[in-house]
């Protein structure tokens, strides 16, 4: 059985892999700071459509 925190991630939109992280920083090309702000940008995104999942209302209630 998921626990919260995976069931959290199952909406197909937030798919967070390894492989995300590692194209972010070959594309920042070694620079620190421009794969700093990709990953942060990432992770708003990220952040934005699991917002949207509970919105569409296939995310687990929000704990109180």
């Amino acid at each position: 059985m998921p626990d919260a925190a995976e069931k959290l991630f199952e909406d197909e939109s937030v798919e967070w892999t390894e492989a995300v992280v590692d194209e972010l920083i070959i594309r920042a090309r070694g620079d620190e700071r421009a794969a700093i702000r990709e990953l942060v940008i990432e992770l708003a995104e990220v952040r934005a459509a699991v917002s949207l999942g509970y919105l569409r209302g296939v995310q687990p209630e929000r704990p109180r």
